[in-house]
Order: structure tokens, then C-alpha cells, then sequence
């Protein structure tokens, strides 16, 4: 219902509240005068039924009899038109004669001195309202649900049509054209014709999931084999807000065009998740009176794989003359019906095919951010197997060995290097360790700055992921020294190494980031612990220090010495590191043994023996950090024995 109300140089004249055409113009003759800005049911010169409103008297010849009409067309939208020789504005919009338009309410239309004003009157819903939007009573079904169960046997099928052959087709024949073939004499659906008339659009609609025009090219076909007016392809973000994402005009439609579909069917779309259509006006019309241009908008949702409301497909049908002279005859009330009712199945089907196509986007989209972040982390063998199981990056718990390579002295030497050849440095020495990860079946999970992390573990099958990290770790040392050699004269005589730290412990592993932006990664404490191992390879003085977890997984693989227990940050417990070393040379293997019988004197507060052992290894090894700090420990320790402790303190990271 809308409230129109005329106004003459600013005073109110008439109110009316009105759902039906109306016409507006002057007085017959002087014997109409006592219906002056008085509205009254009459008859246009048409034929139809209308309520008429004389607004100047039958002297004012400028103003036609029949000179502008209105046609609601829902709650806050009307169709204007412009019948006579005067000029009517629309917010400074000129209507053109004989040229209907669509405004969206309120509006103001102004002739000379008179002013007429539309506002849309704000009814509360009751339960005998509820049956103005339709709804179809067999729910649509979500894209790769259960499609498997549906069995269309058709004979002499023929080989599936392209899109633009689909859409020619039906132009030419209409749905309407197909009535008396699809209806017989009794008024009902003749199924075998319907399911001929849907034969192939599934497999045509999903064939152009690799255009870019993919939406329009649907309401395209949509449009055409339901003989709309007008079509719209819309989607349906979080916040509950539709999206207009492809309009398509029938080119044989002379109706108005309308920007958006009708909002209580898109409401109805949302709130049930059905296929509903809407007739707007009264049903027992007579064809003459359709003819005005009352309309049905019909429409159905798009779901997504969880059965979710993402989008819909929505049309807008004005009643006219494409009907044959057989056609006419059976344009009945139920038969009418019936039509409509097809055009919503149908519809459900091509919203069917338009979820299936937005899901076969989405997931393949998806595939080939997988094939791309394959290339970037994995192994060809960790490839394949997340290949033929993806559900491995979703993610899980998994044992994995993480490791954290740093670049050392990066901030002393980047301070004076450009930044051209900052950033070259820095890439090629990330490369060069990056490189090293692969050929021991590991996987380059992050960059961060300076640094690098890398994990191994039971999502690339390997078994010995412990000496896999460690053999590595020695291959980034050795990379690195002869790289720091190539840099020297460039980075000012500077040379520059990495420190290594390794963990091994449970994760969990796969895809951190956001259903956007994939990243794959690793998170927990063995990873965070991992972390902080490298950072105190500075204090220690060694370039490669694994915590026990670790050392226990090498089983006397590789020469090591048990540096100690040390507290560090944000690490609830004391952790016991290792120095692990590339070789068994018989001279580190004497300074290793020598180490832990030093360590095992202090620990027993034993700190004069302590001392003196420290004090033999550094004799031969001048610059052995661990030799001095457990020296330093011991004497402090012999001075004040209350400061005893055996655990190292890290403070910092």
C-alpha cells in the first residue's frame, strides 16, 4: 500500500492511499466538478479499471484527461507514465510521454503548481500476510551433496550444447511458446516434455565455470529459456547483505529496467533457503488488465556446500502478448499457476547449477593454491602424498624436528650496506640454506627477517627426522662459509656465519593463515623451544645446539657434548643442550669427553676439580665458550659456594 497525497502551492488537497493503477488529470466536464480532488473507481479509455483523481477543473486545457498514471508495483517501488502533453519532474527528472518508469519511493512529482507526493505506508506482517511470497515445497539440493542419487534417463540424448547454443535455442523457442506442449487439456504438467526442456543444463552451466563472465553468461540463459524480463545473479555476504552481481534485460522486453530484484523475495530467499515466487496484484485480473504490466518475480537460492544461503538467482516476468492464439485459451488462474510454478523449478535447477559451478571454483582455487604452495615448501615426495590426502593440511598433532637457522652479525652489516644490495645479501643467503632443507626431505615452513624455519617430521614419512635436521643444519653451516668468502669484499671485509638450534617434539602442523590466505606452518611449545635453542647458540659461542629430545632421537649418530641445563625465556622448565658436531674427529672427541667430566664435577658441587679440567681443555682450545662459562661458574662458585646452581639463566633471547 502507498499514500499518495496531492498538494497545490504547498497546502494538502487529497490523500489516498492506493494499490491499484491510478490515473490523474482534468475534469470532464463542469457536471464532474463535485469529484474535483476526489478519488473514484472508473474505467480508462483502455478498458481497465482504475481509480481516477481530477486535480484542475475541465477549463485547464493544458493538463490532459488521462494524463499521468501510477502503478504500484510493491510496498515502496511505483511505475510512473506520463500520458498527456504537459511536463511532469521528478526530482529534477523530465518524463518523456508515453515512456514508463520505475522509481524507487518516496518520490515527489511536480506539475506547475501542484505537487504529488508517493511514500511507501509501513504495514505490520500478520500470519494472513504470509502467503504473499510462495515458496516451492521441494527444497534445493547443495552442491556435491547427494547428487549422485538423482537419475535423469533420457533417449536419444544428444551431445551437450555450449552455452551460446543454449542461450540461441532459447530465444527462439520461449517458455511460453512451449506451453500447450507442456500443459495438456486438463491443466496439468506433462513431466516427459518438462525433463526434454531441462535436458543438459547442469552439465552446460558447469562447462563455463572458466569464464570470467561466468554469473552474467548464467542469468543469460536463465533469462532466455524462462522468457524473462529481466534477470539478476546476486550473492550473499556475512553480514546478511545481498549483492547484485549480473543483470541481464531481455532485448524483447519494452519494460522498465529495475536495479534490484524485489526485496520481500530476497528476504524469503534468505529466512527459508526455497525457491518462492511472488504475483504482485490481483490474481483474478482480466488478460486486458495484465496487460498494464503487472508482473511475477520469481526466484531461487544458491547454497553452498554446507547447504547455506550464498547467493540466488532471481527474475522478473511482465505479463504480455508472446502468447499463441492455443496458448491463450488455457491462461486460466490454475494454469497460470502451474506455469509459474515451472519457471521456479526450473530456476532451482539452474541455481543448482550455478552453486555446483561457485563450489568447482572455490575448490579449484583452492587446488591451485595447493600446486602452488606444494612448489614453494614441499618435497616431490611430501607432494604427492598431501596430494592424494589434503586433509593433511588442514592440519594435525604430529612429532616433528623443528629447525631455526639465523643469519649472524646480519644487523652490524646490514647498518652500512645499501638497500639494493641489503635485500641481494639477504636473498641469497635465505636461498642458500633454503636449498639445503629439500635435499634432506625437509620442508621450509617460514621466513622471518634474518632467519629461517624448517621442520621434519611424520607428515613427510621419514622415520630418522632427527638426523635428517642435524645433517641439515651442518649442510646450512657449510653453505654459508663459502658463501660469507664470495660476500667478503662486498660486505666491507666482513664475514658472516649462521647459528642453528633444533627440537623435537609434538606440533601442531598445517594451515595457519586464514580460508583466504593459506600458510602453512607449525605451531607449540617444540617449535617456540626450537626458537630459543638458536638464540643462546650466541651466548655459548657454537654454531649448533640441539636440546635432549633431540640428542636421544640421534642415538650416537653424531659426536656431541651435553652442554648443560639451561633455564630459557618463556620456557617453563629447564632444558638440557647439546653441542653436535659434523665429524668424529679424535681431538674434539678427547675436549667432548673432557667437557662432561668437568660438568659432572660441578653439578656434584665438585667445582675445585671442575675448575682445573675446564682450565686443561682451554689450554688446547683457546676459544671454546662453554670451557669458560663452566670455568667462570666453577671459581664463582668456589668463592661464594651458596651461589651454586645448576642451571644456566638465560635471560634474553
Amino acid at each position: 500500500m502507498i499514500q499518495l497525497t496531492v498538494f497545490e502551492r504547498g497546502n494538502s488537497k487529497c490523500i489516498a492511499q492506493i494499490d491499484s493503477l491510478v490515473w490523474l488529470g482534468r475534469e470532464y466536464s463542469e457536471a464532474e466538478s463535485t469529484r474535483i480532488l476526489k478519488p473514484y473507481d472508473a474505467t480508462d479509455p483502455k478498458g481497465l479499471k482504475c481509480i481516477r483523481i481530477a486535480y484542475v477543473s475541465h477549463t485547464d486545457h493544458a493538463i490532459s484527461r488521462w494524463s499521468l498514471s501510477l502503478i504500484p508495483i510493491d510496498s515502496d517501488r511505483v511505475r510512473v507514465e506520463s500520458a498527456g502533453k504537459n511536463s511532469y519532474t521528478i526530482d529534477g527528472f523530465i518524463l518523456e510521454p508515453f515512456k514508463p518508469i520505475e522509481f524507487k519511493l518516496p518520490i515527489k512529482i511536480k506539475d506547475r503548481s501542484w505537487t504529488f507526493t508517493l511514500e511507501p505506508i509501513v504495514q505490520k506482517v500478520t500470519e494472513e500476510d504470509e502467503g504473499f511470497v510462495n515458496v516451492l515445497e521441494f527444497k534445493p539440493i547443495a552442491p556435491y551433496s547427494n547428487y549422485a542419487s538423482i537419475s535423469l534417463d533420457f533417449e536419444d540424448t544428444n551431445a551437450p550444447q555450449s552455452i551460446d547454443d543454449l542461450s540461441h535455442n532459447a530465444m527462439i523457442a520461449p517458455l511460453q511458446n512451449r506451453l500447450e506442449h507442456s500443459i495438456d487439456s486438463k491443466g496439468q504438467l506433462d513431466i516427459t516434455v518438462v525433463l526434454r526442456m531441462l535436458e543438459g543444463t547442469l552439465g552446460i552451466i558447469q562447462s563455463a565455470v572458466t569464464d570470467v563472465e561466468f554469473f552474467e553468461r548464467a542469468v543469460q540463459v536463465m533469462v532466455n529459456l524462462l522468457d524473462l524480463d529481466q534477470g539478476w545473479a546476486l550473492t550473499l555476504n556475512k553480514m546478511g547483505e545481498w549483492k547484485v552481481v549480473a543483470t541481464v534485460q531481455n532485448p524483447r522486453s519494452e519494460q522498465p529496467f529495475q536495479k534490484v530484484p524485489n526485496d520481500s523475495l530476497l528476504s524469503k530467499l534468505k529466512e527459508s533457503g526455497q525457491s518462492a515466487w511472488m504475483r504482485l496484484g490481483d490474481q483474478n485480473l482480466t488478460r486486458s488488465e495484465i496487460l498494464i504490466g503487472l508482473s511475477e518475480s520469481v526466484g531461487a537460492p544458491v547454497l553452498n556446500p554446507s547447504g547455506q544461503v550464498v547467493g540466488g538467482l532471481c527474475g522478473v516476468k511482465f505479463v504480455d502478448d508472446y502468447y499463441s492464439n492455443a496458448t491463450k485459451d488455457l491462461l486460466n488462474k490454475s494454469r497460470s499457476q502451474t506455469l509459474t510454478e515451472l519457471r521456479v523449478i526450473i530456476m532451482q535447477i539452474l541455481a543448482g547449477c550455478v552453486a555446483s559451478g561457485i563450489a568447482h571454483l572455490t575448490m579449484r582455487s583452492e587446488r591451485d593454491q595447493l600446486e602452488t604452495m606444494l612448489e614453494q615448501y614441499f618435497t616431490k615426495k611430501v607432494s604427492e602424498r598431501i596430494k592424494t590426502d589434503p586433509n593433511l593440511l588442514r592440519g594435525s598433532e604430529y612429532e616433528i624436528t623443528s629447525l631455526f637457522c639465523d643469519i649472524r652479525n646480519f644487523s652490524r652489516i646490514s647498518a652500512n650496506l645499501e638497500p639494493d644490495l641489503l635485500l641481494e645479501w639477504l636473498q641469497e643467503s635465505l636461498s642458500t640454506i633454503s636449498e639445503c632443507v629439500p635435499d634432506y626431505d625437509g620442508i621450509v615452513v617460514d621466513y622471518i627477517g634474518d632467519e629461517l624455519m624448517a621442520i621434519w617430521g611424520e607428515i613427510s614419512t621419514e622415520t630418522d627426522q632427527a638426523a635428517r635436521a642435524v645433517k641439515a643444519g651442518f649442510a646450512m653451516i657449510k653453505a654459508v662459509e663459502q658463501l660469507s668468502d664470495l660476500w667478503m669484499d662486498r660486505l666491507g671485509g666482513k664475514g658472516f656465519s649462521v647459528g642453528v638450534g633444533i627440537n623435537t617434539g609434538n606440533a601442531f602442523v598445517g594451515n595457519i593463515g586464514t580460508p583466504r590466505k593459506l600458510k602453512f606452518g607449525a605451531i607449540g611449545n617444540s617449535v617456540n623451544l626450537a626458537s630459543r635453542v638458536q638464540g643462546v647458540t650466541k651466548h655459548f659461542g657454537c654454531p649448533f645446539l640441539v636440546t635432549h629430545h633431540t640428542w636421544e632421537q640421534l642415538d650416537g649418530k653424531f659426536l656431541g657434548r651435553r652442554i648443560g641445563s639451561v633455564s630459557l625465556v618463556n620456557i617453563p622448565a629447564p632444558v638440557d643442550l647439546y653441542q653436535v658436531f659434523s665429524d668424529h674427529d679424535p681431538e674434539k672427541l678427547t675436549m667432548c669427553q673432557n667437557y662432561e667430566l668437568a660438568l659432572a664435577h660441578f653439578e656434584n658441587q665438585e667445582f675445585s676439580e671442575a675448575a682445573a679440567i675446564a682450565g686443561q681443555i682451554l689450554n688446547h682450545h683457546r676459544d671454546d665458550r662453554p670451557s669458560i662459562i663452566l670455568l667462570q661458574r666453577a671459581i664463582g662458585c668456589l668463592i661464594d659456594p651458596d651461589s651454586f646452581s645448576k642451571t644456566i639463566v638465560i635471560t634474553g633471547k
